[in-house]
Parts: C-alpha cells; structure tokens; sequence
C-alpha cells in the first residue's frame, strides 16, 4: 500500500482556522461526478490529520467512490452491484466515456486516492453525507454500497434518487422538472448538512 500524503490544501486550510473558529460556523464541501469522489478522499484526510476546524459535511453529488475493477471482496461479489453492465450505453456519462477518461487519467485504480473506498484506515468518524444518485449513472450501485457502508460505521447520511436519469442529467437539461427537483433537493440536502454537521449526536 502506498503512503497517503497530506495534501498541501489541507495545510493551507489550517492556515485559515483563525477565521471560522467561531461556534456554529460549517465546513462543508460540495462536489459532483470526479469531483465528489476527490471529497470523499479529502474527508478521509481531514479525518486522519484531525483537520481544525474540521470538516462538519459532505455533499456528494453522483460520485464513484471506487474505480469498478477493484471493488474488494466482499463487495465484488454483491449482485446488487449491476449499474456498471446495466447503464453501460446510458446517456451523457457511459462506460466507454469512463474507460476513455481513465486512460487519459491513468491513475492507479488500487489507489485509495482514486478509490476512496479502499482508504486503509477505514470509513468511521466521518462527517454527516448527503447523496445524490442517479438510476441510469454506470456509478449508480458503487455510491449506494458506499453510503451503506459509511453509514454502518457510523456517519449520517441522507440520500436522494433520480430513478431513470443519467450521470449529470442536471447540467445538461436545467430547465426540466425532474431538474427542478433536483434543485430543490439539493437545497434541502445543504439544509441538513447545515443542521446537522458537527453534532454527531443529531
């Protein structure tokens, strides 16, 4: 396993704690897609390098907290893990787009940097999370047994599905209802984060 370096954003996060170490201020960091997962790995990160003023939040939209070809065991092994062959031509965001992405990217899929999932120290005493899955996303069934697992260890978590749209569906066709209501999901998953970030006991 390699070794996990603190990232230098963590340090220069540090740098700011002057500035919202007032009671009640949030942490929170939102992203979609790729975006979403490098969260999950900055959570970790903040966790295991005791981030002050940590981190109260997470909203992840669509993410892949594992690259598919290594999943461990016994996840590999679940069937109800099936969005990577069953969305496979889905719109926008497909699998042929991932593996093409990957290439370029060329990262380690057994990396816990890329693959979250696999972090060495494990998934407790991480921030409340909010989710955002969508049914025809190839990352669909990878970001359900991740919330699963997380929140067996003991996070909070709030999901939310879009049963029939694609990875992004959102940017693509922002005026639509079903976009509206992703919106309006979304505002209220912030509002959770906001109500129940840094107090493990809500």
């Amino acid at each position: 396993m390699q070794t996990l370096k603190r990232g230098s954003s963590l340090a220069e996060r540090e740098s700011f704690d002057s500035e919202i170490e007032n009671k009640g201020k949030k942490l929170l960091t939102r992203n979609s897609s790729s975006g979403a997962t490098l969260s999950i790995t900055l959570s970790h990160f903040a966790r295991d390098e005791k981030l002050s003023p940590p981190l109260t939040g997470l909203f992840l939209s669509v993410p892949l907290p594992c690259f598919p070809g290594a999943l461990p065991e016994p996840y590999a092994s679940d069937n109800r893990i099936v969005s990577w062959t069953q969305n496979s031509t889905a719109p926008i965001f497909n699998t042929p787009a991932f593996d093409l992405f990957a290439r370029v990217y060329n990262a380690d899929p057994k990396s816990p940097l890329r693959s979250p999932f696999l972090w060495p120290t494990g998934h407790k005493a991480l921030p409340p999370t909010y989710f955002q899955v969508a049914g025809q996303d190839p990352a669909r069934d990878y970001a359900l047994i991740y919330e699963e697992v997380v929140r067996c260890e003991g996070a909070q978590t709030r999901i939310d599905l879009f049963p029939g749209l694609p990875h992004g569906f959102w940017t693509f066709f922002s005026r639509a209802e079903f976009s509206k209501e992703f919106y309006e999901k979304s505002r209220e998953g912030f509002g959770w984060l906001l109500s129940v970030g840094g107090n493990p006991e809500a």
